[in-house]
């Protein structure tokens, strides 16, 4: 009692030093010039002040992270849609997806620094403005370009007129010499800039959110909240990817032009779906609870209080050339943050993949429709991850567990999701894998079918073609609103002779069940992963000074976008077009991808990501035998667990 008594007074005295005249104290609050909330003449209203406190930051934080995670999560569900109407091959969709990540390079490190001694939200809500000027660019390549002629052609509008005879006859086999010339397109470049340029302003917004924000988040609340509070925030993002995929899936059922009747259904891979609409919801979204975000003070009350009556120094060196340096000299010579870094620049290039094509990765392997890839990546594996998230979040608040034991997780998570993924490569369906016939030289000569457009029929014998052309088709008629491609050279008839008959559209597939137990590994893998987020980020606070909290985390920043958030789309996406066998042949280039070697290109994605996340596990390993020297909570903190126990 004596001993808790003299620390009190010892501890008034030295708060009773720290107070000056521009110290207000109110309980166990001191408010003062940091403490202020909102903005000029809306400044310390009190309906701001009944709200600052930590726990309201969490959850408008939590909020705009949904917003944000929305954003590329339509992104990535939107994406084939996006390849298909501007024929993007997969590998520069890769590099028009890194421009919010190459901005995180250039201004990470910076804004952690400069930015981690400032006004945090104020500075976060002022660089959210940039997601909603990404929304605004994006929406603008539709405005600019429309739908295409090609989305144009597949209308009832477009069918009723002459030009559709002669659009169904250049899907014919014409032995005469006339033949299907070159598709004309709007430079592809153009586009391709414009959507890199609303990546790369986004990567503003991008960057101050996720280096200020957690910072802000550890310093203002007491550490052992900290990570349930984390988890809580998180948990919030992950509402935004399934809002995202939702969103996406909502938005790809209406027909890319609204006001005109689709001829082909959603099931034909030819559908292109309201990919801009989202760009409307999301941009509009973001902007009410940016602004409130930016009002909270540069301190919480509490947290101010907290370190005048500390024993603890808590000044920190002005903003300097020298101080940087020997910041980043603390940092690079700590072995156990960059063993924490490499672990998870590894893991997260091996499973950006599964982050960026997943619903690209379902609609090849398993012949689903965009909306269905994306309301089963969204709205289904999302829950899993959420759930991964509150369940070790409210784990280590309660248990506080050592270093050890959230250091030797991590390597087991990193196993099975190892093992889960490569698992992948043996869940395939082989209706996708056999569907399509492709070389049909030796029937069609003469044909001249090389700018065809993709326009897949299904043969009498049960075979996928691509495009009547390619099966040696001399003529169509109309059955009961159906066309039918007769003649075919390539295709036998029921007698066994050739010249049989084709239907528009691709063939039966039955992918039901590998479908089904890929979903289910994904599940799991995603709750596997995202058990290990609130102890990820625990570590690596927690393994350096707490002045460099805020700079460490940028600089992680830089690390992952230069050696995983950039290359691993860019390498992933080649991976695609490596093993692309029908291409959209335009006058200038190959176009988007029409149909993939599924089964090979199962092999490849999937090994290259399991390397990398084995890699992974061998930094665990490493940071686990290193893992004493953490120290994860207060030790008071893991006095009272052991003391209950």
């Amino acid at each position: 009692m004596d001993n808790a008594s003299a620390r009190t007074k010892e501890e008034e005295v030295i708060f009773l030093q720290k107070l000056d005249q521009n110290n207000k104290v109110v309980g166990n609050k001191v408010f003062n010039k940091d403490t202020q909330c909102g903005y000029l003449c809306f400044q310390d209203l009190g309906v701001f002040k009944r709200f600052t406190n930590i726990r309201s930051f969490v959850f408008l934080y939590g909020i705009v992270g949904c917003v944000i995670t929305m954003t590329y999560s339509y992104f990535n569900g939107t994406l084939t849609t996006i390849e298909k109407r501007f024929k993007i091959p997969s590998r520069n969709m890769g590099l028009i997806y890194v421009g919010a990540d190459v901005t995180n390079v250039i201004a990470s490190w910076f804004i952690s620094y400069y930015g981690g001694k400032g006004h945090r939200p104020r500075i976060i809500g002022i660089g959210l403005i940039s997601v909603i000027i990404q929304c605004i660019l994006m929406l603008q390549g539709h405005l600019i370009y429309g739908p295409g002629e090609d989305a144009l052609s597949l209308t009832e509008e477009y069918k009723n007129g002459t030009i559709s005879q002669e659009n169904d006859n250049k899907l014919l086999c014409h032995l005469n010499g006339d033949t299907a010339s070159c598709v004309e397109e709007v430079s592809p470049w153009i586009p391709q800039i414009l959507f890199f340029a609303a990546q790369s302003i986004a990567g503003f917004g991008d960057t101050v959110y996720w280096v200020l924000g957690p910072s802000y988040m550890d310093d203002n609340a007491p550490k052992s909240q900290a990570p349930l509070l984390i988890s809580i925030s998180t948990f919030a993002r992950l509402l935004g990817p399934a809002l995202g995929y939702s969103l996406a899936s909502w938005c790809l059922k209406f027909y890319i032009a609204p006001n005109l009747t689709p001829v082909i259904t959603i099931d034909d891979p030819r559908w292109l779906g309201a990919w801009w609409i989202g760009c409307i919801v999301i941009g509009a979204s973001l902007i009410i609870p940016s602004l409130i975000l930016s009002c909270f003070p540069r301190e919480m009350p509490k947290t101010v209080y907290r370190k005048l009556t500390s024993s603890k120094d808590t000044t920190h060196e002005k903003a300097s050339f020298e101080d940087m340096k020997k910041l980043l000299k603390r940092l690079l010579t700590n072995k156990i943050y960059i063993y924490t870094t490499c672990a998870s620049v590894a893991y997260i290039f091996g499973y950006m993949p599964f982050w960026v094509f997943t619903p690209k990765f379902i609609e090849t392997q398993y012949k689903q429709s965009s909306d269905v890839a994306n309301l089963v990546t969204g709205a289904v594996a999302i829950v899993f991850a959420a759930l991964g998230v509150l369940i070790s979040g409210g784990i280590l608040s309660r248990y506080k567990p050592k270093s050890k034991y959230i250091t030797g997780w991590n390597v087991l998570v990193g196993i099975l999701t190892t093992l889960g993924i490569t698992s992948y490569i043996f869940i395939g369906c082989s209706d996708v894998d056999n569907s399509m016939t492709l070389d049909t030289s030796i029937c069609i000569s003469g044909c001249q079918c090389d700018y065809v457009q993709y326009t897949p029929i299904c043969g009498q014998d049960n075979v996928n073609y691509i495009s009547p052309c390619h099966a040696g088709c001399l003529g169509s008629e109309i059955l009961e609103g159906n066309t039918i491609y007769t003649n075919c050279s390539c295709i036998a008839s029921g007698g066994g002779t050739m010249n049989g008959f084709a239907v528009e559209g691709t063939c039966k597939t039955d992918c039901y069940r590998p479908f089904l137990l890929f979903v289910i590994v994904m599940c799991t893998l995603k709750f596997l992963t995202f058990a290990g987020r609130a102890s990820n980020f625990l570590v690596s606070v927690r393994c350096v000074e707490e002045k460099d909290k805020s700079a460490s985390l940028g600089l992680s920043n830089v690390f992952l976008c230069l050696f995983a958030f950039i290359p691993a789309p860019i390498v992933f996406g080649w991976i695609f077009d490596h093993f692309c066998i029908v291409w959209g042949k335009t006058c200038s280039s190959n176009g988007n991808c029409w149909l993939y070697d599924s089964k090979n290109l199962r092999i490849w994605f999937c090994g290259v990501s399991a390397t990398f996340i084995g890699i992974s596990c061998i930094f665990d390993i490493l940071l686990f035998k290193n893992s004493d020297k953490i120290k994860c909570f207060d030790e008071e903190d893991i006095e009272k667990v052991e003391s209950k126990n």
